[in-house]
């Protein structure tokens, strides 16, 4: 069960030697069962080994003081009592007791004892038992009175609680006395003051006094005896308080003021807390006394006060202002001047300090477990602010503050600061952030160094805050972040700036720095941001993020030094931004962006490594447009570089570039939007190996002038693909183009007008060219007058398709001839065209002029393929008819179906084993197949179509072949052997027979469908041995040799030219037409007019070497000589003027082929003669057995 009060005052007195308090004595009593508990617990504690002192030490000396307190006997006077009781503590120890226990049992023996001699006869010792007794009865009442005061409070008071039973003896009334000494002193007391002159005293304890409205009064006097409790006076008054109120020692002083009233406070001292609290209106403290009041404010009315001290009052060197706040609302607080410092204490929630006048003070310190905020420039002028508010603490503006030091927890907000040397929080973990944010959420409020320097050291928390630089040169600003996720915003100016992140992912934000700064963000995930309006040389550590702010005109920012790869982003501030970083560590990226919720695009970009980076993708995600053809695009030591574009890159319209330096050797680009450059180039020495390009709308790449170890080009464009010339492609070995449309500039560096046999700067070994056009033409731009659009030294295999539209080569005055390919591979090429409407050259008027293009290898073989529905004028030109030690043939394999006009020039001898193959399509309706072949060849093989088919052999050059097939197919096809050359020197001509039959020509027999070379003679040698041989199908029409041919016309109609010489034509079954194409053609007449009569007559002869035509059939055969004749009239031949212009006659006779003379015999003749005016002279062809020829079986122009 419990201790009783007593109890426990019996051993308050013992071991303590005085009275005790209420809630020590129930502590003691509730917790322990008795007094031998209790006393070895209490024997441990410091506060009774300190009572003791060196007697602690000793067991007689512990002997004789509890029995001093106990009896009140001099242990001199009572040695044998001592001597008892030391030995029984001895008795103790040696039954192993510990000194606390055997102590203990001795204490409690020893009260035990003292009872026994209340009623003894000895006086000595009743009087000690009953001094005994009315201790421990005072300690029971002081345990009665005092309640509701701290341990810290009796400690304080201590001597109070001994003296109130140091004088009690035996004498009842001594009791009684201490009783009211308890009444006095020590009983708390709780008054409240009337509306009369009131006259209170106050205890040694934190007393209450209330004064209600009204009761403040002159002649009031509250006095305390203590200065060492907390006595507190509430009061409340609407009118002054003069000095007649008297109080002493209530330290504190609560007032609520109705409206503005004074206290004066001439008689009121040992104040050391003044409150407002809940006031009306502003308090006016006059005459205070000292230094040491404390000033406070309570709640959400008015809150003003305007303190006055005596004179004197402040003149100490270090008076500090004590201000409280408690959930105080707009306080406004005037004091006199004389304080050095002042301490803020805020407890509660919702502190505001709007008015803060205490002139002079140099040092400030936030304290508190409540948040406070202070109005701006209420701070102004304070050199030292201190903050260890727990709760939170808003500064407003602050000029002329140098040190700001935070040992909190707490969050603090910063407004604009100025003149800061130092700041730190090295221990907060809450944050110290900027009063206010912009909306990206960083600091808007500016701490402004000191020209100095400054220094900021914060702590673990989330600090958030915006420095600008006011160093002097050569001077230097350290902020060190700490660990925690940190934004900083610095502007830079002239000092040295050193900023230091520390752990903790970090924000920082700069407008310039150089190599006299360092930014170290140490560990975690850390952003640095730059401003490009300026140039920023950057020694970069711990950074992992760089941003950069792009403006218009904007500055390099170049790396200086770093640690760390960089993931740089640059963010298009302006529209028209330049974005340049330079220097970048290995493994660092570049992204551009357009800033949130803008199209901002970028003008200028630049790239660029330290080292030759492996590789690297660009990230463009804004739209790219040059304003001048300075706004380069330019990146430098990426070996293998990607650029992504996500929106519009337009460089070309101003004649802008992408720049790369000779360490980039591959190039992809790939490309959401169009995409338009005005030449990939480099910076004097070319590196680029590879160009890939892959573009969803329009890619326009200009001139690849980075190129002269470029081997490969792919480009692929959902809409027109261009590109620019590749003028030095030496090394280039594969090109592949792909587009809507597709446009190209020349490819190699060969002006044909200087062409020598060999191609400069041409492809050494370009292996495999495609260009294909998916909805539109292939367009093939050559840089200048009488270029080749591609040139090669190797050309393997170049396909183009155009399959919805044309194949065009645009030369710029060249309408007719422009070069498509001119190469110099002695391996030979292949050449592969499809299109559906032209295949040809193309002048800036366009396809309406659409002219011939040509293919050449001036150094082998040409290997060609022409398909789809395009009319197509193309030329090939194999070997070089120069260079007798160049050879070449053409083979071409054309299935296109618009018609094909091309000159074939082949390269080869008549006996070295060569063949050629030309193999036509089928021809539309209204289109013609035309096709020359000239140079020489041993073996030609021409397959027409089932259209009409037009084949001259020799043009230009005349075609030498010693064995040809031709089989031209259905359709209306044409034969033209003009200039097809004799391959002996006897050749005259040569006999065509395209008739069904062998026919015998001088003895000599040449099969149905031949061509073979004539001699002239009837031995028939140089037909078979020396000559050519050619064999014909499906030929309707032919045009003969220069020479003398024998023609035999096919069964079924032949058109028949003849050409120069006198040539025999045999007509077949069908309808036959002979042909007159050119003046000449026929021989001149000679007449001999035997009967001078002056005009033709019978038995004249006329001589000549004419054509003769046998087999002519009146009114189903023709004979054309609209080409020389337009036949406006008959005439007759006169022997002084021949025939007139454009006049024909036809005569009657018989010819004499052995002496090529035709006799006049109108009356029994048995062939014809025309004779007829070719523009030069008279001519005539003879018809051989018919005599009913007229003006209708003739055609005229």
């Amino acid at each position: 069960m419990a201790m009783t009060t007593t109890q426990v005052s019996q051993l308050y007195v013992t071991l303590l030697g005085r009275a005790s308090e209420g809630e020590g004595n129930q502590y003691w009593a509730t917790n322990y069962d008795d007094q031998f508990e209790a006393a070895k617990v209490m024997l441990t504690l410091d506060v009774v080994k300190e009572y003791f002192g060196d007697a602690w030490n000793d067991n007689k000396a512990f002997i004789e003081a509890i029995y001093q307190n106990t009896l009140g006997k001099d242990p001199a006077q009572d040695q044998d009592g001592v001597n008892y009781w030391l030995n029984e503590l001895n008795t103790y120890l040696e039954q192993g007791m510990s000194l606390e226990e055997a102590r203990a049992k001795v204490v409690v023996n020893l009260i035990n004892a003292i009872s026994q001699y209340e009623n003894s006869d000895d006086p000595v010792a009743k009087a000690a038992a009953l001094q005994f007794k009315n201790k421990v009865a005072v300690s029971d009442y002081v345990a009665e009175k005092v309640t509701g005061v701290t341990s810290d409070e009796v400690l304080a008071n201590i001597q109070y609680f001994k003296d109130v039973i140091a004088n009690v003896t035996d004498d009842p009334t001594t009791v009684e006395a201490a009783k009211q000494k308890v009444d006095t002193d020590l009983a708390v007391k709780n008054v409240s003051l009337t509306m009369g002159a009131d006259d209170v005293k106050g205890s040694v304890f934190s007393d209450t006094f209330k004064a209600d409205l009204l009761t403040i009064n002159d002649g009031d006097k509250i006095v305390d005896p203590s200065t060492t409790d907390s006595d507190t006076l509430s009061a409340t008054i609407n009118a002054n308080v003069t000095n007649n109120v008297t109080i002493t020692n209530v330290e504190n002083i609560v007032v609520t003021s109705y409206g503005n009233n004074s206290i004066d406070m001439e008689n009121i001292t040992g104040v050391k807390s003044f409150v407002s609290k809940d006031s009306t209106g502003t308090i006016t403290l006059n005459n205070i006394a000292s230094a040491d009041m404390a000033i406070g404010f309570e709640g959400e009315s008015v809150n003003n006060i305007d303190a006055n001290y005596k004179a004197g009052a402040l003149s100490d060197t270090n008076d500090t202002l004590t201000v409280n706040l408690n959930s105080a609302k707009d306080v406004n607080l005037t004091v006199d001047a004389g304080f050095e410092a002042a301490k803020i204490n805020a407890t509660g929630t919702g502190n505001t300090l709007s008015v803060f006048t205490v002139p002079g003070i140099a040092s400030l310190e936030i304290a508190g477990d409540g948040d406070i905020t202070v109005a701006d420039n209420q701070l102004d002028g304070i050199k030292t602010i201190s903050i260890s508010n727990t709760a939170g603490v808003e500064l407003g503006a602050i000029s002329g503050v140098e040190t700001i030091s935070i040992d909190s927890p707490a969050s603090v907000k910063l407004g604009a600061i100025t003149g800061i040397k130092t700041l730190t929080a090295t221990s907060n973990t809450g944050g110290v952030v900027a009063k206010t944010l912009d909306s990206a959420g960083y600091a808007s409020d500016v701490i402004t160094g000191n020209s100095a320097g400054t220094t900021i050291l914060l702590g673990s928390g989330n600090d958030n805050l915006q420095f600008v630089d006011g160093a002097n040169a050569g001077e230097s600003n350290i902020i060190k972040l700490g660990a925690g996720d940190d934004k900083l915003v610095v502007t830079t100016n002239n000092g040295y700036t050193y900023v230091f992140g520390e752990d903790g992912n970090d924000d920082v934000v700069i407008n310039a720095i150089d190599t006299n700064d360092l930014v170290d963000l140490g560990a975690g995930t850390d952003t640095l941001t730059l401003d490009n309006t300026n140039a920023s040389t950057a020694v970069l550590r711990g950074v992992e993020n760089l941003v950069i702010k792009a403006r218009d005109n904007g500055q390099a920012v170049t790396i200086n030094a770093a640690d760390s790869a960089l993931n740089v982003t640059a963010i298009a501030e302006a529209d028209g931004a330049d974005v340049d970083v330079e220097n970048l560590t290995a493994g660092s990226t570049v992204t551009v962006n357009a800033a949130e919720g803008t199209t901002n695009s970028v003008d200028a970009l630049k790239v660029t490594y330290k080292d030759v980076e492996d590789s690297t993708t660009i990230k463009v995600n804004t739209a790219v447009t040059a304003t001048a053809n300075t706004s380069d695009m330019t990146i430098e030591n990426v070996k293998n570089l990607t650029l992504e574009f996500a929106k519009a890159v337009d460089l070309k319209t101003l004649g802008a570039d992408l720049v790369l330096n000779d360490k980039v050797e591959s190039l992809t680009i790939k490309a959401s939007d169009d995409v338009k450059f005005n030449a990939i180039t480099d910076k004097g020495t070319a590196g680029l190996k590879t160009i890939t390009v892959t573009g969803s709308k329009v890619v326009d790449l200009g001139d690849i002038t980075n190129e002269d170890v470029l081997t490969s080009l792919s480009a692929t464009a959902t809409d027109a693909l261009t590109v620019g010339d590749i003028k030095t492609a030496d090394k280039l070995t594969s090109l592949s183009l792909t587009g809507k449309s597709v446009t190209l500039g020349e490819v190699g560096n060969n002006n044909l007008g200087t062409n020598d046999g060999s191609i400069s700067n041409g492809a050494d070994n370009l292996e495999k060219v495609v260009i294909t056009a998916n909805d539109g033409d292939v367009t093939l731009k050559p840089n200048a007058d009488n270029d080749a659009a591609i040139a090669v030294d190797k050309g393997g295999t170049i396909e183009i398709k155009a399959d919805a539209g044309s194949i065009l080569v645009n030369d710029t005055n060249e309408e007719n001839g422009a070069v498509l390919l001119s190469a110099g591979d002695t391996d030979g090429i292949t050449v592969k065209l499809s299109a559906k409407n032209y295949i040809g050259a193309d002048s800036d008027s366009g396809p309406a002029t659409l002219g011939s293009i040509t293919v050449e290898n001036t150094a082998g073989d040409i290997t060609a393929e022409i398909s789809g529905s395009a009319e197509a004028k193309v030329n090939f030109a194999a070997g070089d008819l120069a260079d007798a030690t160049v050879k070449g043939v053409v083979n071409l394999t054309a299935t296109n179906t618009g018609g094909l006009t091309s000159t074939i020039t082949l390269d080869a001898a008549t006996d070295d084993g060569s063949t050629s193959t030309i193999s036509l399509g089928n021809a539309d309706s209204g289109k013609v197949n035309d096709v020359t072949i000239e140079g020489a060849v041993q073996t030609l093989t021409i397959n027409g179509g089932s259209g009409v088919d037009v084949v001259t052999l020799g043009g230009t050059n005349d075609l030498s072949v010693k064995t040809a097939t031709i089989a031209l197919g259905g359709g209306t096809d044409k034969l033209d052997l003009t200039n097809l050359a004799n391959l002996d020197a006897n050749g005259v001509g040569a006999v065509i027979n395209l008739s069904s039959f062998t026919q015998t020509v001088d003895g000599v027999s040449v099969d149905a469908g031949k061509i073979v070379e004539f001699d002239g003679t009837d031995d028939g040698t140089n037909n078979i041995t020396d000559g050519y041989t050619i064999t014909v199908n499906d030929v309707e029409e032919i045009v003969g040799t220069k020479g003398a041919d024998i023609i035999f016309a096919a069964n079924t109609g032949t058109t028949i030219t003849s050409e120069a010489g006198a040539d025999k034509i045999v007509l077949g079954a069908g309808a036959d037409k002979v042909i007159i194409a050119a003046a000449g053609e026929t021989g001149t007449i000679t007449v001999a007019d035997k009967d001078s009569s002056g005009d033709l007559s019978d038995g004249d002869t006329i001589s000549g070497s004419f054509d003769v035509i046998s087999n002519f059939e009146h009114g189903t055969d023709k004979l054309d000589i609209s080409a020389v004749n337009d036949g406006t009239s008959t005439d007759t031949w006169d022997s002084t003027n021949g025939l007139d212009a454009n006049a024909y006659q036809i005569v009657l006779g018989t010819w004499d082929e052995t002496t090529n003379t035709f006799t006049v015999d109108s009356g029994s003749g048995t062939d014809t003669m025309v004779l007829f005016d070719d523009g030069l002279s008279d001519v005539a062809v003879v018809l051989l057995g018919v005599t009913n020829v007229d003006a209708t079986d003739l055609v005229f122009s």
